[in-house]
């Protein structure tokens, strides 16, 4: 039941000395990019820093992030309990205290977390893109959709806010309008592809050009720039194959798609 982890950089709160700032660079790395192989040499690695260290907030914060990855579920939520008793409440300790509750599937004590971090920090867009994950989960789409609203009402320029908002209204909500106008505002900021690289962004706006629309030459374009941006996944040859099959009467195009599909 994924949510979206808080952000490991840029937490103002963090002291690094500068001894291990490197090493600590390295742990986030393995952690936002979900090396498995190596989580176990970063929780020693952070065991290490924090035998001299013991009081650094972000070494500490860190481990009970690796606990979450190692599925070490109690683990995490004890950690982060005893760094709120150390160091005081904060917004990113319940937040990943809600994330492991959510894991664990203990939906009571997951949303009783995410409310406590929205009651500390009112402003925190993350504790309500958070909350707003987890009541899509359960089907609460209403509740859902006045989250993630009131997240980009506080960050009104984060892709990851808008496309599940977009999302929400394309496939839940079958408000179109709205739907595009978030997708179209994600294409605007994501000047140097990187979201759609992270996300199937140009798939799912060809798919709702062609389904929603019934736009196909827009479909088309869109599943274009999926093969463009990601020539060497199977995904944007097989929905265009279809395409030209079932929409443009290019059964040929479809066949090199096709073949182009099976052959990835």
């Amino acid at each position: 039941r994924p949510v979206e982890a808080t952000q490991l950089t840029g937490n103002t709160f963090f002291l690094n000395p500068s001894d291990f700032t490197q090493e600590l660079e390295e742990i986030k790395v393995v952690i936002e990019e979900e090396i498995e192989t190596d989580y176990q040499k970063a929780l020693l690695d952070l065991e290490n820093i924090l035998a001299k260290y013991p009081e650094n907030t972000e070494a500490n914060y860190l481990k009970g992030r690796l606990f979450l990855l190692i599925n070490e579920y109690d683990a995490a939520i004890d950690h982060y309990n005893k760094l709120i008793e150390r160091f005081g409440e904060r917004v990113e300790y319940y937040l990943e205290i809600f994330e492991n509750y959510n894991y664990k599937r203990e939906d009571d004590n997951a949303l009783l977390y995410v409310n406590k971090a929205i009651e500390l920090n009112s402003l925190h867009p993350n504790s309500y893109w958070s909350r707003g994950s987890y009541f899509e989960e359960i089907d609460e789409r209403e509740k859902a959709l006045a989250d993630y609203t009131t997240a980009i009402a506080l960050d009104s320029t984060n892709m990851e806010y808008l496309y599940r908002r977009a999302l929400l209204n394309d496939l839940k909500f079958n408000d179109y309008e709205a739907a595009l106008r978030d997708y179209l505002k994600v294409i605007e900021l994501d000047t140097d592809t990187a979201f759609a690289q992270s996300e199937y962004l140009y798939n799912d706006i060809a798919d709702f050009y062609r389904y929603n629309i019934k736009d196909n030459t827009k479909a088309l374009d869109y599943y274009n720039l999926e093969i463009e941006l990601r020539p060497e996944s199977a995904v944007g040859y097989r929905n265009r194959a279809s395409l030209y099959e079932d929409k443009l009467n290019d059964l040929e195009q479809a066949e090199a798609d096709y073949s182009k599909a099976i052959a990835l």
